[in-house]
């Protein structure tokens, strides 16, 4: 069978200046009323957040946040790594996650 090399790549309507990136498998996904929440194994918190339990992707309902959650439960689905550019922290209903602003799924 061929193999699938997936290289998604999202980019969101924010300045491109990252806190750091944070790359591995999605453990779990978690979704909520404003954002979905992935816990990820070795998940970075660059930006120094509060909780880092999750790391979240704000739901907005523009085109970015449709992209990258479905590349995110594919991700999950099919095992691969992602990598998450983070910038600042997400403080609405939830409090202090990091912030995904660009995904990037690896063949990892």
């Amino acid at each position: 069978m061929k193999k699938l090399f997936v290289l998604i790549l999202v980019f969101s309507n924010t300045a491109l200046a990252y806190d750091g990136w944070s790359i591995g498998k999605i453990v779990k996904l978690r979704y909520q009323g404003h954002a979905t929440l992935i816990s990820q194994i070795s998940a970075s918190n660059p930006g120094e957040c509060d909780n880092t339990g999750y790391i979240a992707l704000k739901e907005d309902g523009s085109d970015f946040t449709k992209r990258a959650g479905a590349a995110l439960l594919a991700a999950q689905m099919s095992g691969r790594s992602v990598k998450l550019a983070l910038t600042g922290c997400y403080n609405g209903e939830t409090s202090g996650y990091p912030v995904i602003t660009e995904v990037w799924i690896t063949n990892n």
